[in-house]
């Protein structure tokens, strides 16, 4: 293995390493942040019943990205510049991209719903952090920005440009992209997503058009908690129902997938070390 292959697959393990200290530091600001908010507000001042606040996890991790964020270009870890100049066609129809990210995302949604999948407390974490302004910016703009940035321009560039194919890269990224989420209802839908989002990051070779996606994403998700509670199923049908519905929105949304990369331009996106590109 040379040089440069040996460092991308560092860089990889450094990307996560940044990536779980990132959601370690911006935990523990969420925790001091409530701990302030409470001897504000005179209440108790033992540690293990101070609650966390969707305000004190917003700011945290809105911190902890800015943060994660400098040290990534600091460090270069991350290309520069961050969007492809080279390529000006390279949002060229990416309405359809996206569109079909969201297909496959109400899709997958609609399949996992009735499986009754643990969540191990994330859904009641992630309706107690949109209650709040912060909270929800953190959910819908930033969680979306230091992922892309992590898993897409980060460890699935990194793989690529340590000679990993690029059907392999696209699902090595979307296995860890899963993988950190730590429970199987958000890991499952996870890998499919992330797999979608590599597709879209392939395309372009920059965060573009996997960033609009995976905001939309979240976006829909926040407004599907508001309007639905916690049962963000879209209808009400019995679990078949609901299996057949979301595996039609998955093939519709993989059609469209085909069709906008065959539509769309510039070719697929390689690696740094080369001006070939070929398909995937």
């Amino acid at each position: 293995m040379n040089t440069l292959k040996k460092t991308s697959l560092w860089t990889c393990l450094g990307l996560l390493f940044i990536f779980l200290l990132y959601n370690f530091f911006g935990s523990a600001l969420a925790f001091l942040v409530s701990m302030f908010e409470a001897d504000r507000k005179g209440l108790s001042s033992d540690m293990c019943a101070i609650p966390i606040s969707g305000t004190a996890l917003g700011v945290g991790l809105i911190i902890a990205a800015a943060l994660a964020i400098i040290v990534l270009f600091a460090l270069k870890m991350l290309p520069r510049p961050l969007f492809n100049p080279t390529q000006p066609n390279t949002l060229r129809r990416w309405p359809m991209g996206i569109v079909a990210f969201v297909v496959i995302a109400l899709g997958v949604n609609e399949i996992c719903e009735p499986l009754n999948l643990s969540d191990m407390g994330m859904g009641a974490l992630f309706e107690g952090t949109v209650a709040s302004v912060w909270g929800m910016i953190a959910i819908v703009v930033v969680g979306p920005l230091i992922e892309e940035l992590i898993f897409r321009a980060g460890i699935l560039r990194q793989l690529l440009n340590a000679g990993v194919g690029s059907k392999a890269a696209v699902a090595g990224s979307a296995l860890i992209f899963s993988l950190v989420h730590g429970n199987p209802a958000q890991a499952i839908p996870a890998f499919i997503l992330g797999l979608m989002l590599g597709v879209l990051y392939l395309k372009t070779g920059d965060i573009r058009l996997s960033l609009g996606a995976h905001i939309l994403n979240n976006a829909l998700a926040v407004i599907l908690l508001k309007t639905f509670g916690q049962d963000t199923s879209l209808l009400n049908l019995p679990a078949w129902g609901h299996i057949a519905i979301g595996l039609a929105l998955v093939i519709l949304g993989l059609i469209l997938t085909c069709l906008w990369w065959r539509q769309s331009e510039p070719v697929v996106y390689q690696n740094d070390y080369t001006d070939e590109n070929r398909d995937a």
